[in-house]
């Protein structure tokens, strides 16, 4: 289903291809890892318009900075859009389960692309929740069970594995990088969906 008033938000999750000092690494993958060159287009029902950041805004985040950026993504310009979490989170763990069993692939500088319709009745999206999810049984035709919600990867330049075009490298197991920003994404998502 294409969007009408796509809501996007891409990061790039995967930033560094190697860290000689351990601990820089581990500080990158816990505190920023998903923050690096953060970019979003937010359509705002209040006025029509979008509300855009580019990847430039993105890099000059800090890890709190990064979360205000997600939560204003996650707001239409009248009130928080948090419906599109959940379907978010299945998808997110979705493409972690995937990643997990791709033994030798490495995603460096690999993006995730959250989308979701901006464009959707909320009072809409609150009668098809009171009512049953099944769309025909709604009183308005017109509305939609729910968003639609896109999670896709993006951006594989630099993504490899053992053995392609001669790489040399030898890799072991999933790429745990990865895996780290995708759960980290995934909290961030279910820490917002749970404020007040």
């Amino acid at each position: 289903m294409s969007k009408k008033r796509p809501s996007l938000s891409v990061q790039v999750i995967f930033c560094v291809r190697r860290i000689v000092n351990l601990f820089r690494r581990w500080l990158v993958i816990y505190q920023s890892k998903i923050a690096e060159n953060h970019s979003l287009q937010v359509f705002q029902v209040t006025n029509g318009q979008y509300l855009c950041r580019d990847k430039y805004y993105g890099r000059g985040l800090s890890a709190d900075g990064f979360k205000r950026t997600l939560r204003q993504f996650l707001h239409n310009g009248r009130e928080p859009v948090l419906d599109v979490i959940p379907p978010m989170v299945v998808r997110l763990q979705k493409l972690r389960r995937e990643l997990a069993s791709l033994g030798t692939f490495r995603f460096y500088a690999s993006s995730v692309l959250l989308s979701y319709e901006g464009a959707v009745d909320v009072a809409c999206l609150k009668e098809s929740a009171g009512e049953s999810q099944n769309f025909s049984n709604s009183s308005n035709k017109n509305c939609p069970p729910e968003r639609d919600v896109g999670v896709h990867m993006i951006d594989f330049a630099h993504s490899t594995y053992e053995g392609f075009l001669d790489d040399k490298t030898i890799y072991h197991g999933p790429d745990n990088d990865c895996l780290i920003a995708l759960d980290n994404l995934v909290s961030l998502l279910q820490d917002i969906q749970h404020l007040p």
